[in-house]
């Protein structure tokens, strides 16, 4: 775009946006540019390019360690990942659907060594589930 041409908006589209989407990778469409003011876009040729999205069952946010956001599909692998220094300082671990667990036990060790956190919030967004066949299904703080 040449001076002040602008682009003012553009549709996006993706089954993974819905409210109660279901975990998984979806497609992100982009289609339908707009022009902004004193903008033609008959003088260009507009490519879109598609992008991908991931629905997680669980987000876990941090203000300190090597992934401030990410997403995990199991408490497991969240858990896994603070106690390996992933996530450190004030964490908050969000649960956004329901979680199988399945055969293994989701610890999240104390604060000490590769786990170094001064709090962790764990909260579920909506109503939702850990289910699994471990005995102890969870344990907090060992």
């Amino acid at each position: 775009m040449v001076g002040t041409e602008t682009i003012t908006s553009a549709t996006l589209e993706s089954d993974g946006a819905a409210a109660g989407a279901a975990t998984g990778t979806y497609t992100i469409t982009i289609s339908d540019a707009v022009a902004g003011d004193d903008t033609s876009l008959d003088n260009y040729e507009i490519t879109y390019v598609y992008g991908t999205m991931t629905v997680y069952e669980i987000i876990v946010e941090s203000t300190e360690g090597t992934s401030l956001r990410k997403g995990y599909n199991t408490l497991k692998a969240a858990y896994n990942a603070i106690n390996n220094g992933t996530h450190k300082g004030d964490i908050v671990v969000t649960l956004y659907a329901n979680t199988d667990e399945g055969e293994t036990t989701a610890t999240l060790n104390a604060s000490g060594g590769d786990a170094d956190y001064n709090s962790v919030k764990i909260k579920a967004h909506t109503n939702v589930s850990i289910e699994g066949n471990a005995e102890p299904l969870i344990i907090i703080g060992e």
